[in-house]
């Protein structure tokens, strides 16, 4: 049974959309409920900064796999 290395962007692409969804509630959270001062917008900064950096970052590394070779689990499961 072949099993192709693109579906494990499935759990992957899963994971990205609840911090993205997690991370909205908590900016708008901030936003409508609190005190704008310097401290809260430079976490905000950095929030954003970072989430963006690591989305980059992952894309930048899964841009270099090719995604059509697969793995043959009949080889894990004949032992």
């Amino acid at each position: 049974m072949f099993i192709p290395f693109s579906f494990l962007l499935i759990p992957y692409g899963l994971a990205l959309l609840i911090f993205f969804v997690l991370g909205f509630f908590n900016m708008y959270h901030i936003y409508r409920f609190g005190v704008f001062n310097a401290r809260s917008i430079t976490f905000t900064l950095i929030f954003v900064v970072l989430s963006a950096a690591t989305l980059v970052g992952s894309f930048l590394l899964l841009s270099q796999i090719d995604w059509g070779q697969g793995m043959n689990i009949e080889f894990f499961l004949s032992s």
